[in-house]
């Protein structure tokens, strides 16, 4: 196993298994998306005015503990993901149950179909192409698995607030249950962000962003060479804790 998550910079297993559940599937979702990507003459192009050319990616020289936050908070961007896989799951599910149906429109489904097809298929809307109401609604039955588009749209919309209240939620509990896995990590972030600060002269190194200290109850910080080490009568005593 230590072949497959060293090579990508993971030295434990659990860091790696987690990165992959919350992450790895973004990974993914980036490389299948590559192919959309120019990259003659267009990817990068800050003359290019088809807007068709990739957005150009910027390093940051930030502290290691803020790239962690940036982490966290793409993480959370990158719900849209579970929301798809949650949305079309949910419009299958209710498609295959029946009686689901939404308001959509007059206006949206002349867009889709035309006048001729739109009055065909939702005769309601005749009171939109004749001007006394330009707010008409139709309903449109939820069907994932029909030839309308407007049906297929209906399937999605109804479960989208759902799929998207449900993504958030399990990114969030994704996030918290990384950063209690892995406290090592974050005193280690935490000491090279102190010796960062210190090198740069801040009045109290290992206290800039938001950290902890500032705002709520936390004990005062500590570096690692202020710590006072441990002795042979502290470790028997934990030990016979």
């Amino acid at each position: 196993m230590r072949h497959v998550y060293n090579p990508l910079g993971f030295s434990k297993g659990y860091n790696f298994i987690i990165w992959f559940l919350s992450l790895g599937y973004l990974f993914g979702f980036a490389l299948a998306r590559t192919m959309y990507f120019s990259f003659y003459g267009i990817f990068c192009n800050p003359n290019s005015q088809a807007g068709n050319g990739a957005a150009p990616v910027h390093t940051v020289d930030q502290q290691s503990q803020t790239l962690l936050e940036l982490a966290l908070i793409n993480e959370q961007f990158a719900t849209i993901i579970t929301i798809r896989i949650i949305m079309i799951s949910g419009g299958m599910i209710i498609s295959s149950l029946g009686g689901w149906c939404m308001l959509r429109p007059c206006g949206q489904i002349n867009f889709v179909f035309g006048q001729p097809n739109t009055m065909r298929l939702y005769p309601i809307c005749e009171s939109y192409f004749n001007g006394t109401n330009l707010d008409q609604r139709a309903i449109v039955e939820a069907n994932y698995y029909g030839n309308d588009p407007n049906e297929i749209a209906a399937a999605f919309g109804i479960p989208f607030g759902a799929a998207g209240w449900i993504s958030f939620w399990l990114h969030a509990v994704a996030v918290e249950v990384y950063r209690r896995l892995t406290p090592a990590e974050s005193e280690r972030l935490r000491q090279v962000s102190y010796e960062r600060q210190l090198r740069a002269g801040f009045k109290r190194p290992g206290y800039a962003g938001l950290v902890a200290e500032r705002f709520g109850d936390a004990n005062p910080y500590v570096p690692l060479e202020e710590q006072e080490p441990k002795t042979c009568d502290d470790l028997e005593v934990g030990h016979s804790s």
